[in-house]
């Protein structure tokens, strides 16, 4: 378990974590949103973060790749490392940092112009030309997107329905081959069986990468985390195997957010 003042948990294997995450602090117009959490997603796993409205969940998936800054009056301190590299020192770009962490936002609207556009700005904006055409393909294939629009690309992307467009949001980021997903409740607005569609799409995508889920739905958590994590008030109550956290909660506050008893 992590989290201010609490023991640091330790992952095996010598590659090292997709994601670790240290000391993060997060002020919003100088309150404080996030407090102090350091996390660790270990590679090929899904972490899911779950915790009441206004937890901090969103922030949080927001200022790892800098997104969150781009807001007014939002700060951000502490460590976001890839490789060892921390993603939020000046010297790194920001366009960069989003690469290498891609954001999945729910119901998130295309791109104006035709699928083909939407899949290769990201691309383009980073001066990908030689190979844009297997990393285009690549993502439809991915996304689950291929056998009904490999040969339509030039189809308009606002012409897709729901489900479709949040693939093509995937797909999006699947072409800048990100280190890490993170998804902000990425089936908001679905069907039950889009969502389940959408998620069995997104847990064949891990490993082998990794992904760092936040989720309104304890259901969604359970069946996708590998592990997870309960925050309150920005600050990260426990950390652990997903059957643990949900079945033998170490915190009181933990088991009341579970079991829907006031916090």
């Amino acid at each position: 378990m992590t989290g201010a003042g609490r023991e640091t948990w330790a992952w095996p294997g010598p590659e090292g974590p997709a994601l670790e995450i240290r000391g993060l602090t997060v002020r919003h117009r100088g309150r404080v949103v996030v407090r102090n959490l350091s996390l660790t997603v270990p590679r090929g796993a899904v972490v899911a973060l779950v915790g009441p409205k206004g937890c901090g969940k969103r922030i949080l998936l927001r200022s790892l790749n800098r997104m969150a800054q781009e807001e007014e009056g939002v700060t951000v301190s502490g460590e976001v490392l890839v490789g060892g590299r921390n993603l939020l020192d000046a010297g790194v770009d920001p366009a960069e940092a989003r690469r290498t962490l891609g954001l999945v936002l729910p119901q998130a609207p295309p791109l104006p112009g035709s699928i083909l556009a939407n899949l290769a700005f990201g691309p383009l904006v980073h001066g990908w030309t030689e190979d844009l055409d297997r990393r285009v393909d690549e993502a439809l294939k991915s996304a689950d997107l291929w056998e009904e629009f490999g040969e339509r690309l030039d189809s308009p992307a606002a012409q897709l329905d729901r489900l479709g467009l949040q693939k093509l949001a995937l797909a999006r980021a699947l072409a800048l081959d990100p280190a890490l997903l993170l998804l902000e409740d990425p089936t908001l607005g679905l069907e039950p069986d889009e969502a389940r569609i959408l998620e069995g799409l997104l847990r064949g995508l891990v490993p082998p990468r990794a992904a760092l889920l936040a989720t309104s739905s304890l259901q969604q958590a359970a069946r996708l985390g590998d592990y997870a994590a309960f925050l309150l008030e920005g600050e990260l109550v426990e950390f652990g195997p997903t059957p643990q956290v949900f079945t033998r909660p170490r915190d009181a506050r933990t088991e009341a957010f579970l079991t829907g008893r006031d916090l």
